[in-house]
Protein backbone atom coordinates (compact mmCIF):
# COMPACT_ATOMS: atom_id res chain seq x y z
CA UNK A 1 0.00 0.00 0.00
CA UNK A 2 0.94 3.55 -0.54
CA UNK A 3 1.94 4.14 3.25
CA UNK A 4 5.19 3.06 2.30
CA UNK A 5 5.73 5.63 -0.05
CA UNK A 6 8.24 7.40 1.54
CA UNK A 7 10.49 4.62 2.70
CA UNK A 8 10.34 3.51 -1.28
CA UNK A 9 11.86 7.01 -2.50
CA UNK A 10 14.32 7.17 0.21
CA UNK A 11 16.05 3.53 -0.60
CA UNK A 12 15.96 4.13 -4.05
CA UNK A 13 17.30 7.43 -3.42
CA UNK A 14 20.58 6.28 -1.44
CA UNK A 15 21.11 3.60 -4.49
CA UNK A 16 18.63 0.37 -3.19
CA UNK A 17 17.13 -1.22 -6.13
CA UNK A 18 13.52 -1.28 -4.40
CA UNK A 19 11.02 -3.89 -5.12
CA UNK A 20 7.08 -3.29 -3.81
CA UNK A 21 4.41 -5.52 -3.67
CA UNK A 22 0.51 -6.30 -2.83
CA UNK A 23 0.09 -9.51 -1.01
CA UNK A 24 -2.27 -11.94 -3.13
CA UNK A 25 -5.48 -10.98 -2.02
CA UNK A 26 -4.67 -7.61 -0.32
CA UNK A 27 -3.88 -3.93 -1.92
CA UNK A 28 -4.60 -3.27 -5.73
CA UNK A 29 -3.70 -7.52 -5.99
CA UNK A 30 -6.11 -9.62 -7.09
CA UNK A 31 -8.44 -11.43 -5.40
CA UNK A 32 -9.36 -14.78 -6.56
CA UNK A 33 -11.94 -16.63 -4.64
CA UNK A 34 -10.72 -19.99 -4.80
CA UNK A 35 -7.29 -19.75 -3.42
CA UNK A 36 -6.89 -20.17 0.34
CA UNK A 37 -4.97 -17.39 1.89
CA UNK A 38 -1.63 -18.15 4.46
CA UNK A 39 1.24 -17.06 5.40
CA UNK A 40 3.02 -19.72 3.46
CA UNK A 41 1.04 -19.00 0.17
CA UNK A 42 2.55 -15.57 0.20
CA UNK A 43 5.57 -16.13 1.05
CA UNK A 44 6.14 -18.68 -1.44
CA UNK A 45 5.20 -15.65 -3.69
CA UNK A 46 7.59 -13.77 -2.39
CA UNK A 47 10.17 -16.59 -3.26
CA UNK A 48 9.16 -16.92 -6.88
CA UNK A 49 8.72 -13.20 -7.30
CA UNK A 50 12.73 -12.47 -6.38
CA UNK A 51 13.76 -15.45 -8.12
CA UNK A 52 11.33 -14.83 -11.43
CA UNK A 53 11.87 -10.95 -11.07
CA UNK A 54 14.19 -9.42 -8.41
CA UNK A 55 17.41 -12.36 -9.92
CA UNK A 56 16.98 -11.63 -13.58
CA UNK A 57 17.03 -8.12 -13.66
CA UNK A 58 19.89 -8.01 -11.14
CA UNK A 59 21.49 -10.18 -13.74
CA UNK A 60 20.62 -8.33 -16.69
CA UNK A 61 21.95 -5.42 -14.97
CA UNK A 62 18.66 -3.38 -14.26
CA UNK A 63 17.90 -2.01 -11.23
CA UNK A 64 14.45 -0.05 -10.66
CA UNK A 65 12.76 2.01 -8.42
CA UNK A 66 9.91 1.03 -6.55
CA UNK A 67 5.66 0.60 -7.06
CA UNK A 68 3.08 2.29 -4.95
CA UNK A 69 1.36 -1.05 -4.57
CA UNK A 70 2.83 -3.52 -1.92
CA UNK A 71 2.47 -4.96 1.85
CA UNK A 72 6.17 -5.48 1.51
CA UNK A 73 9.64 -4.27 0.35
CA UNK A 74 12.11 -5.90 -1.27
CA UNK A 75 15.51 -4.39 -2.04
CA UNK A 76 19.28 -5.02 -2.76
CA UNK A 77 22.36 -2.35 -2.32
CA UNK A 78 24.15 -2.39 -5.82
CA UNK A 79 28.28 -1.67 -5.77
CA UNK A 80 29.11 -1.89 -9.14
CA UNK A 81 28.47 -4.68 -11.29
CA UNK A 82 27.29 -6.87 -7.78
CA UNK A 83 25.26 -7.35 -5.71
CA UNK A 84 25.36 -7.22 -1.82
CA UNK A 85 21.98 -9.26 -0.97
CA UNK A 86 18.45 -9.33 -0.79
CA UNK A 87 16.46 -6.98 2.04
CA UNK A 88 12.72 -7.96 3.04
CA UNK A 89 11.10 -5.75 4.42
CA UNK A 90 7.47 -5.94 5.74
CA UNK A 91 4.05 -4.37 7.79
CA UNK A 92 2.48 -6.47 10.23
CA UNK A 93 1.62 -9.98 8.28
CA UNK A 94 4.00 -8.59 5.73
CA UNK A 95 6.59 -9.17 8.39
CA UNK A 96 6.01 -12.20 8.62
CA UNK A 97 5.51 -13.25 5.05
CA UNK A 98 9.28 -11.40 4.91
CA UNK A 99 10.82 -13.47 7.74
CA UNK A 100 9.07 -17.02 6.05
CA UNK A 101 10.68 -16.46 2.83
CA UNK A 102 14.06 -15.65 3.93
CA UNK A 103 14.38 -18.76 6.16
CA UNK A 104 12.11 -20.86 2.92
CA UNK A 105 9.63 -21.54 5.71
CA UNK A 106 6.95 -22.16 2.90
CA UNK A 107 6.84 -26.13 1.60
CA UNK A 108 6.25 -28.79 2.37
CA UNK A 109 8.90 -30.80 3.90
CA UNK A 110 7.84 -33.61 1.49
CA UNK A 111 8.11 -31.54 -1.38
CA UNK A 112 10.38 -30.95 -4.05
CA UNK A 113 10.36 -27.50 -4.56
CA UNK A 114 13.72 -25.95 -3.73
CA UNK A 115 13.19 -21.99 -2.03
CA UNK A 116 15.14 -19.15 -3.42
CA UNK A 117 15.94 -17.26 -0.61
CA UNK A 118 17.83 -19.42 1.95
CA UNK A 119 21.10 -17.89 1.83
CA UNK A 120 20.53 -14.92 -0.43
CA UNK A 121 18.73 -12.51 2.54
CA UNK A 122 21.44 -9.91 3.90
CA UNK A 123 18.92 -8.44 6.32
CA UNK A 124 15.34 -8.87 7.49
CA UNK A 125 13.29 -5.79 8.72
CA UNK A 126 10.09 -6.52 10.45
CA UNK A 127 7.96 -3.55 11.48
CA UNK A 128 4.62 -4.13 14.11
CA UNK A 129 5.09 -8.00 13.46
CA UNK A 130 2.00 -10.20 13.51
CA UNK A 131 2.08 -13.26 15.22
CA UNK A 132 0.32 -14.98 12.70
CA UNK A 133 -2.00 -14.81 9.74
CA UNK A 134 -4.64 -13.84 13.15
CA UNK A 135 -4.60 -14.20 16.83
CA UNK A 136 -5.77 -17.82 17.21
CA UNK A 137 -1.83 -18.70 17.67
CA UNK A 138 -1.68 -17.13 20.95
CA UNK A 139 -4.14 -20.02 22.18
CA UNK A 140 -1.18 -22.29 22.63
CA UNK A 141 0.76 -19.83 23.97
CA UNK A 142 2.24 -22.13 27.28
CA UNK A 143 1.90 -18.67 29.71
CA UNK A 144 -2.05 -19.46 29.57
CA UNK A 145 -4.04 -21.47 32.14
CA UNK A 146 -7.30 -23.50 30.54
CA UNK A 147 -9.35 -21.11 31.83
CA UNK A 148 -7.33 -18.30 29.73
CA UNK A 149 -7.55 -20.67 26.57
CA UNK A 150 -11.38 -21.00 26.62
CA UNK A 151 -12.23 -17.23 27.27
CA UNK A 152 -9.94 -16.47 24.38
CA UNK A 153 -11.45 -19.62 22.32
CA UNK A 154 -14.82 -17.72 23.04
CA UNK A 155 -13.76 -14.26 22.59
CA UNK A 156 -12.53 -15.34 19.22
CA UNK A 157 -15.43 -17.86 17.90
CA UNK A 158 -17.86 -15.13 19.01
CA UNK A 159 -16.27 -12.76 16.84
CA UNK A 160 -16.09 -15.34 13.90
CA UNK A 161 -19.59 -15.99 14.20
CA UNK A 162 -21.11 -12.24 14.69
CA UNK A 163 -18.52 -10.32 11.71
CA UNK A 164 -15.53 -12.39 10.43
CA UNK A 165 -16.89 -15.63 9.47
CA UNK A 166 -20.77 -13.90 8.67
CA UNK A 167 -20.34 -13.13 4.86
CA UNK A 168 -23.41 -10.71 4.65
CA UNK A 169 -22.21 -8.33 7.45
CA UNK A 170 -18.84 -8.52 6.64
CA UNK A 171 -19.94 -6.93 3.40
CA UNK A 172 -22.08 -4.69 4.22
CA UNK A 173 -19.38 -3.10 6.95
CA UNK A 174 -16.97 -3.03 3.85
CA UNK A 175 -19.65 -1.55 1.39
CA UNK A 176 -21.66 0.63 3.93
CA UNK A 177 -19.55 1.76 6.79
CA UNK A 178 -16.15 1.85 5.29
CA UNK A 179 -15.96 5.53 4.11
CA UNK A 180 -12.81 7.62 3.18
CA UNK A 181 -13.52 9.96 6.29
CA UNK A 182 -12.95 6.54 8.78
CA UNK A 183 -9.95 5.19 6.89
CA UNK A 184 -8.91 8.95 7.45
CA UNK A 185 -9.68 9.66 11.25
CA UNK A 186 -7.77 5.91 11.81
CA UNK A 187 -4.25 6.65 9.45
CA UNK A 188 -4.59 9.49 11.64
CA UNK A 189 -4.20 7.75 14.70
CA UNK A 190 -1.74 5.71 13.49
CA UNK A 191 0.46 8.88 12.26
CA UNK A 192 0.90 10.37 15.57
CA UNK A 193 3.84 12.30 14.92
CA UNK A 194 2.39 14.10 11.53
CA UNK A 195 -1.12 13.45 10.87
CA UNK A 196 -0.82 15.88 7.68
CA UNK A 197 1.18 13.30 5.79
CA UNK A 198 -2.11 11.01 5.84
CA UNK A 199 -3.26 12.35 1.97
CA UNK A 200 -6.63 11.69 -0.30
CA UNK A 201 -3.74 9.34 -1.88
CA UNK A 202 -3.28 7.13 1.35
CA UNK A 203 -6.52 7.06 1.81
CA UNK A 204 -7.66 5.90 -1.21
CA UNK A 205 -5.09 3.24 -1.31
CA UNK A 206 -7.53 1.58 1.67
CA UNK A 207 -10.52 2.62 0.36
CA UNK A 208 -10.98 1.18 -2.96
CA UNK A 209 -9.19 -2.30 -2.35
CA UNK A 210 -12.02 -2.76 0.29
CA UNK A 211 -14.49 -2.20 -2.46
CA UNK A 212 -13.60 -4.89 -4.69
CA UNK A 213 -14.78 -8.20 -5.73
CA UNK A 214 -13.61 -10.74 -3.50
CA UNK A 215 -12.30 -8.67 -0.79
CA UNK A 216 -14.98 -9.57 1.53
CA UNK A 217 -13.91 -12.95 1.49
CA UNK A 218 -10.17 -11.78 1.64
CA UNK A 219 -10.44 -10.42 4.92
CA UNK A 220 -12.91 -13.53 6.28
CA UNK A 221 -9.82 -15.73 5.49
CA UNK A 222 -6.99 -13.43 7.22
CA UNK A 223 -9.37 -13.43 10.27
CA UNK A 224 -10.04 -17.34 10.22
CA UNK A 225 -7.91 -19.47 8.25
CA UNK A 226 -5.24 -21.52 10.18
CA UNK A 227 -3.06 -18.71 12.07
CA UNK A 228 0.50 -20.85 10.78
CA UNK A 229 3.72 -20.59 12.73
CA UNK A 230 4.39 -17.88 15.24
CA UNK A 231 7.52 -15.46 14.32
CA UNK A 232 8.92 -16.87 17.33
CA UNK A 233 7.99 -20.56 16.28
CA UNK A 234 10.02 -19.84 12.90
CA UNK A 235 12.72 -18.33 14.51
CA UNK A 236 13.34 -21.18 17.07
CA UNK A 237 12.54 -23.81 14.10
CA UNK A 238 15.13 -22.38 11.84
CA UNK A 239 17.39 -20.96 14.36
CA UNK A 240 21.17 -21.20 12.17
CA UNK A 241 19.88 -19.70 8.90
CA UNK A 242 18.59 -16.46 11.13
CA UNK A 243 21.53 -16.50 13.17
CA UNK A 244 23.48 -16.66 9.60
Amino acid sequence: TTYWREVTATLAGIGYSVHAIDLLGQGKSSKPPDVTLSINLWSNIVDDYVRDVVAKQQQNGFGGGGSNIFDGLLGSRKTGSSTDGVILMGNSLGSLVALAAAVGDHSDDSSDYAAHLPGKVAGVCMFNCGVGLNSRGIVDEPQWSPFQRFLFTLVLNTLDAMLFNNPPVLRYVLDDVVTPDLLRGALRGLYTYDPSRVDDELVMSFYHPAKEDGAADALRQIYTNHPGLSPMQIHEKHAERVAG
